[in-house]
């Protein structure tokens, strides 16, 4: 029978990473991310030259609740390997992780796409923009400078950078929000 004086048998968050947990499930979020940008891109709902609808929003929501749930299941997965106890920052390094995860498959696959399955997607979406511009009264010289800032941002090089980037900072956002309801103290911890 325990006492008052017994330790409190918590797990040393030390002697477990968040890693693994973090790997996992970002690259559940970034198998995901892939088929559902393949269907949307097949159905012609992401392609640069379609118009906004109701279908193209639906499969940004789908995407979105897809990264928080993958960010949260880490988080879930992770808290539980720790006796059910997380803190806030812990739950922002899991949430690192699964976004690192998800940004490396989304940079190799979007040079997979761009290379290979959509070669000619930005020549669409520069045409698309071209013909925005003329539509707004811009002169060519205008275009051409408006063009030039557009494909600074956009390409196979910088959507790798983006994809990195954008996934380690959706994954830090994610968690510490995630965390700010997730977490839970260990008995003992201040």
């Amino acid at each position: 029978m325990p006492t008052l004086d017994d330790p409190i048998n918590v797990i040393d968050p030390n002697t477990i990473s968040p890693r693994p947990a973090g790997m996992k499930w970002g690259l559940m979020w970034g198998a995901a991310s892939i088929v559902i940008g393949l269907v949307g891109y097949i159905t012609g709902l992401t392609k640069p030259t379609a118009t906004p609808s109701m279908a193209a929003y639906a499969v940004s929501l789908i995407s979105f609740l897809v990264a928080v749930g993958c960010v949260v299941k880490a988080i879930q997965q992770h808290r539980a390997e720790l006796g059910g106890y997380i803190r806030g920052g812990r739950c922002v390094v899991v949430g690192l992780w699964t976004g690192l995860a998800y940004g490396v498959l989304a940079a190799l696959w979007s040079l997979v796409f761009f290379n290979f399955i959509a070669p000619d997607f930005f020549d669409e979406l520069y045409g698309s923009l071209t013909a925005q511009f003329e539509e707004q009264g811009l002169d060519d010289e205008q275009i051409e400078t408006a063009l030039g800032y557009s494909q600074m941002f956009q390409g196979p090089v910088a959507m790798v950078f983006s994809s990195l980037f954008g996934g380690a900072i959706a994954g830090i956002i994610t968690g510490g929000i995630a965390g700010l309801f997730m977490k839970k103290k260990a008995p003992g911890q201040f």
